[in-house]
């Protein structure tokens, strides 16, 4: 199986095993972009800017005090560089989005309101864990009209896998409340008919630590509920989700069968 479609309600997932996303060519003037790509992001909308992420840890924010290797790269408390733990930023999505994009993403991310500061570090979070902001999409325009950044939370149990799971509800229903088809809290407007297709691959298998069948179980919640959201609404979402393995995308699939 390299790919399978399922009807949800008023949301088309077509879910397809993909290696690279970017290195396709953007479809041919006589096809549309997508409407939108939903960013793994963090909270800070700041995209990779640190010389590799680690999975599944947070990045210290001054070098240990005790440290004298000079293997070691700079403000990352010691962590060393492991191939199996480490990912530079042009394997991470939004790492290749913000190198895709350029700097007018970053500027107009760096323009966004601050919902809250946190203490350590100084730093402004633009958008919390689980909800989701929507940008141009400035030099990826050609491939997606929109840029979709959600926080993905890290794999720290608690609550973390239904922030998870509502970073594909956040995201779908942004672009749609964009597009006017849906009220918000007031409820689902009846517009006419309109299909909106967006791309996504699956949050969570990155960087932030989450197994494959947490990732698979939170797309599932996130996308029915999504669905749910938008019922008798008028719009139809395709809703394109790419994968980089097999076995994943067989995992995916038991879910949404």
């Amino acid at each position: 199986m390299a790919s399978f479609t399922k009807q949800i309600g008023s949301l088309r997932l077509h879910a397809f095993v993909c290696g690279d996303i970017f290195s396709t060519p953007p479809p041919p003037p006589q096809l549309q972009p997508y409407n939108a790509f939903i960013v793994p992001a963090n909270q800070f909308l700041v995209g990779c800017r640190l010389p590799y992420i680690t999975r599944g840890m947070h990045i210290p924010y001054t070098a240990a005090a005790t440290e004298t290797k000079t293997s070691m790269s700079s403000n990352w408390g010691g962590h060393e560089i492991d191939r199996r733990y480490q990912l530079y930023p042009i394997e991470c999505v939004d790492g290749l989005v913000h190198r895709y994009a350029g700097a007018e993403l970053t500027q107009w991310l760096e323009r966004l309101k601050p919902v809250v500061k946190e203490e350590e570090g100084n730093r402004f979070v633009k958008c919390l864990h689980g909800d989701a902001v929507v940008s141009p999409g400035f030099g990826l325009e050609d491939r997606f009209g929109l840029l979709v950044h959600t926080a993905v939370p890290f794999n720290e149990g608690g609550d973390a896998g239904l922030l998870l799971s509502r970073c594909y509800e956040s995201s779908i229903l942004a672009v749609a409340k964009r597009d006017g088809s849906i009220k918000g809290t007031t409820g689902l407007s009846h517009q006419p008919s309109k299909t909106i297709r967006m791309l996504t691959v699956l949050l969570g298998s990155g960087s932030r630590g989450f197994e494959a069948n947490e990732c698979c179980e939170a797309a599932f919640k996130g996308i029915s509920q999504a669905s749910l959201e938008m019922e008798d609404s008028g719009v139809q979402v395709d809703l394109d989700l790419a994968v980089r393995h097999f076995d994943i995308l067989g995992m995916l699939g038991s879910r949404f069968s």
